[in-house]
Order: structure tokens, then C-alpha cells, then sequence
């Protein structure tokens, strides 16, 4: 029964899963997960795997941004798959599935059978989460981990034994091996959970979850340390972290801006959950919950609160974080639905759970046969590009202005990046030679400069060959969509 609302999730997101191309973090991330496998399997080297790369490979500069975790699920997967858009958007079809019925146990465990089976379904039917599932993911397998987490302090307050919490340690710190020290936030949380439950003796135990989250997360975090030093403190704590959550790194707070962000995020987009959520916060005001319900809905408010007033505060503000929110949205809807809605919409409540799976199928074959696009195309310069170059035997292109996100694109359709030709801070360390191909994007800060010449012209992409030396490229601001 809990499997349902995961497979009713994989109804809904898999049908034209394949459509359109490999962009922005997508393709980005999928190069370096796929390059990682390559090297690993390929060339022997497992430590390609533990500390990834970014372009380049073995000589290429360390991929410090984000722990490894997703990187190995999506790598194999492209590995295995080939590297498609299918391949790289599976894993995280998978993650949203498990999350789906995760929640079903998790509400499960305090609210009963059918409560939990109708959050998980919620859940499955919420577009504004699943929609999340077709891309290369970190935060999707990240809010599988934290649900995931919850379910055995959810099973200790049932009365299922204390030292099943220590299972919560293991979950949070997958966590940590998939986003810089998110996880670490719930673990109060859960704590919370605990003594609003006036369970305080599981304190102890879910101590112990601590240090078993640090012992899981803790290997790769100090060998990175090792390995790197500060070029790893620096990036990871200092930019990734830091840097980010005061709202000084490039390109944070995009789209965003005020501090009710989410709040207007959930009105514009989660709907007709918005409805149900907010009638069962009400319910929940209004102490219209049973006991045996109360409890369970009170967990829930405290989780979807604490994570608006996180990711509030956080100034890089962006839609797919939110996805920390839609778990607490279907639990309290589930439970108002089923507990403290009006006498008819109750019992059609208890009922709805046994056709939703049917009805997933059906929508998911109907989706699957309709004429109609949920990705939008791959914009044609790209595969015209990559024509271009096997028409005329091109197998090497230096980095003209190409940030790394458009570069990966050359990796996952050529097996090879563009040869680099600057450092991180933007200094020409490698100068391509008389007669190399160079390739610009116009958004990406530099055009061809004088001694190039133009082979070919798409969109907004210019393939060059420097015919007389010395490069000397153009800076370009970036024009914008």
C-alpha cells in the first residue's frame, strides 16, 4: 500500500521524461557526474569518484561546490543509460517516488494507514514538487533524505522502540553528502518534534543520530580537507556557505528579493493543496483534530514553518528549495482531509485512495500518448553545432567565452570539454595556438577579437580559428535573454 503513492508519482513524471535538452545545472552536473564514472571505471581511478573534477578530468581543477552523493546516483545512471536526458533525469524520478511513499510511512506511523497513504498521494499530485523530478536534482534527494529522517522519530513516538532513532543519523547524514550542512538544520527540528511530544527521553538517542550523521558525513568532508586545504575551506565553507547565505555570491538571489518569497511562491503555484493545507492549519488553530491526529498535524506545522522561516532568511531564494515545504503541505492536508473536513468530503476521503493509483495510470498513459511537449525543445544551435563539427573532422575547441554549464554540453554529445584557456579568475593562462577553433557564447562575457575568423554563426553561438596570432578576445557584457 505505501508503494502506491510513489508509483502514482512515477505515473505522472515519467511520460515524456526524454523531451527537450540538457540545460543549465542539468547539463552541468550530469557532465561532471559522467565524467566521474568515466574516469573511474574507465582509467582505473576510483578517487575520480570521491573528489570530482571539474572540465578536464584528471587535469582538470577540483569540483568542490557539492558533496558527491547525487553526483554517484545521476553518474551511474548516464553511465549506464548513455548520456541522455532520460539517464540524467531518472534518478531523481526515482528520489521523488521514494519520497512520495516515505511520507506515507512517516505520517503513517502517528496518523494511521489511511492518513499516511493520502499524504503520500498528495504528495505524488503536487506539480510544483514533481515538476522538480525532471531535472538533474540535488535538492529532490535531498528532501527524500530529511523525510526519510523523520520516519524513525516518527516510529519511536508511535511507541516502536527508542533506538530506532539512531536510524535518523544515518538518513541526515546522506543529507550531507548531498548539499553543504542543510541536513544539520532538522535535526532540531526533530528535536522539537521530540519534547512537543513529551518524549524527552529520546533526546539521547536522537543525540546519538548526531554523531552517527557526523561519523557518515564526516570521511569525505575531512579527506576533502586534506586533500585540497584551504582551496577546499575556501570554496565549500567560504563560498558555498558563507558567501551564499550573506547574499555575496554571483548570481543568489535571483527572481527573489523580499522576505515572503516562499509565501508568494505557494500562492501563485500550490494549488488546490494551498486550500486544503490552510484549512487543516485552521483545523489545527481551532483544536477540530482528535488526539490521536492532533499531534501528528502539530509536527507538521512546525516542520512546514520551520522551513519557510529558513529558507526565508536565506537570502538565495529560488523555487525548487521550496521543495523542503510540499512534504508538510500534503501532511496537513491528508489529515484535515481524512480528520477535520465536513462529513462528505471525510468519507470521499477515505475512499479517494483506492481509485488515485488507477486514475495515476490513466493520466500517466494519456500523458504518455498526447501529442503534446512538457520540456521545451533543445534549442537547435546545439545539435546544428555538433554537425557542424563531425562535417568538417573538428575534434578539438579551445574555450573562446563559454561558461561551464555550455561547456558541459561539448562533453556530454563529444566525450571531451573545450580546452581551457583561462583560470577561475578570468586570466589567460593558456593561449590557444595558431589555426585552434575557439567557441563563444554571447552571454557568457567574451566575443572573437581581432586575428579570428568567423567558420560558423548560430543563435548565440560563434565558432572561430585564430588565424593570426596573438588571442586577443573582446569583453562582452552579457545581453541578457
Amino acid at each position: 500500500m505505501v508503494a502506491w503513492p510513489g508509483l502514482a508519482a512515477l505515473c505522472l513524471i515519467l511520460p515524456k521524461l526524454g523531451q527537450g535538452g540538457f540545460s543549465v545545472d542539468t547539463g552541468w552536473y550530469s557532465a561532471l557526474a559522467l565524467q566521474a564514472w568515466r574516469d573511474a571505471i574507465g582509467e582505473a581511478d576510483p578517487g575520480a569518484l570521491w573528489s570530482l573534477r571539474g572540465p578536464g578530468g584528471a587535469d582538470g581543477p577540483p569540483y568542490l561546490n557539492k558533496p558527491p552523493l547525487a553526483f554517484w546516483l545521476h553518474g551511474l545512471s548516464l553511465h549506464a543509460l548513455g548520456p541522455t536526458v532520460l539517464a540524467a533525469r531518472l534518478p531523481a524520478a526515482l528520489a521523488a517516488a521514494l519520497c512520495c511513499s516515505a511520507l506515507a510511512v512517516c505520517v503513517g506511523l502517528r496518523a494511521g494507514r489511511r492518513a499516511g497513504l493520502l499524504a503520500g498521494l498528495v504528495l505524488a499530485l503536487t506539480w510544483e514538487f514533481t515538476r522538480h523530478a525532471r531535472a538533474f536534482s540535488l535538492d529532490m534527494w535531498l528532501v527524500l533524505f530529511l523525510v526519510g529522517a523523520a520516519c524513525p522519530v516518527a516510529a519511536a513516538l508511535g511507541g516502536r522502540g527508542s533506538r530506532v532513532v539512531l536510524l535518523s543519523g544515518l538518513l541526515l547524514g546522506l543529507g550531507l553528502l548531498t548539499k553543504p550542512l542543510i541536513a544539520a538544520l532538522a535535526l532540531p527540528l526533530l528535536g522539537a518534534w521530540v519534547v512537543g511530544a513529551g518524549r524527552r527521553e529520546l533526546l539521547w538517542w536522537l543525540g546519538g543520530a548526531g554523531l552517527l550523521m557526523i561519523v557518515v558525513a564526516a570521511p569525505w568532508h575531512v579527506s576533502m580537507y586534506l586533500r585540497h586545504g584551504s582551496e577546499f575551506a575556501e570554496q565549500y565553507f567560504g563560498r558555498e556557505i558563507v558567501a551564499r547565505a550573506a547574499g555575496r555570491l554571483p548570481g543568489a538571489n535571483r527572481g527573489s528579493g523580499a522576505w515572503w518569497y516562499y509565501l508568494a511562491e505557494l500562492a501563485r503555484s500550490y494549488w488546490p493543496w494551498l486550500v486544503t493545507m490552510l484549512l487543516g492549519l485552521a483545523a489545527l488553530g481551532r483544536s477540530q483534530f482528535r488526539r490521536a491526529h492532533r499531534g501528528p498535524a502539530w509536527h507538521w506545522a512546525l516542520w512546514l514553518g520551520a522551513w519557510v522561516l529558513a529558507l526565508s532568511l536565506h537570502p538565495d531564494r529560488r523555487p525548487r528549495y521550496a521543495l523542503m515545504i510540499y512534504p508538510a503541505g500534503a501532511a496537513l492536508s491528508a489529515l484535515w482531509l481524512i480528520a477535520a473536513a465536513p462529513r462528505p468530503i471525510r468519507a470521499a476521503a477515505r475512499h479517494w485512495p483506492r481509485a488515485a493509483p488507477g486514475l495515476a495510470v490513466l493520466v500517466g498513459v494519456v500523458l504518455a500518448l498526447a501529442p503534446i511537449r512538457i520540456h521545451r525543445p533543445d534549442e537547435p544551435q546545439w545539435p546544428e553545432l555538433f554537425a557542424h563539427l563531425r562535417e568538417r573532422g573538428i575534434g578539438l575547441v579551445h574555450d573562446g567565452g563559454l561558461a561551464g554549464a555550455r561547456a558541459a554540453r561539448l562533453y556530454l554529445e563529444l566525450g571531451s570539454w573545450p580546452v581551457p584557456t583561462r583560470d577561475r579568475a578570468g586570466r589567460v593562462t593558456a593561449p590557444p595556438p595558431p589555426g585552434a577553433h575557439l567557441l563563444y557564447h554571447r552571454r557568457d562575457g567574451w566575443g572573437p577579437g581581432p586575428g579570428e575568423v568567423v567558420l560558423w554563426e548560430r543563435g548565440a553561438l560563434t565558432l572561430t580559428r585564430l588565424e593570426a596570432p596573438p588571442w586577443r578576445p573582446v569583453l562582452r557584457p552579457d545581453p541578457g535573454e
